[in-house]
């Protein structure tokens, strides 16, 4: 609450990017992850090259680095509060920056 950018994100739209998975079609947002996660970002320890991604659908359909060109092609914008008349786009790491731009 003391970010003057998370202030005026509260007041926005408050749009999200969401990705098609691209077995399943479920469209998500992308997050780490982590231990406590089924689905997110995932890699053997010490091993950086092995890491992909998990849906978070109850399929947990597992994704790799080649499905992305695809996946960003299928994005969506989503607003989380509609009634708010101000656009606003949260930014995550775990997008290329690419994904950005408009299409």
């Amino acid at each position: 609450g003391i970010s003057r950018i998370e202030r005026l994100f509260e007041d926005s739209d408050q749009r999200y990017l969401f990705l098609p998975c691209p077995h399943c079609g479920h469209m998500q947002r992308l997050i780490w992850g982590g231990k406590d996660f089924d689905h997110g970002i995932k890699w053997e320890p010490g091993k950086p090259a092995t890491a992909h991604y998990i849906c978070e659908s109850p399929k947990h359909c597992r994704i790799e680095e080649r499905h992305k060109m695809s996946m960003l092609k299928k994005r969506e914008w989503r607003k989380q509060k509609p009634e708010n008349e101000i656009p606003g786009f949260h930014v995550s790491e775990p997008y290329p920056a690419k994904s950005f731009a408009r299409s």
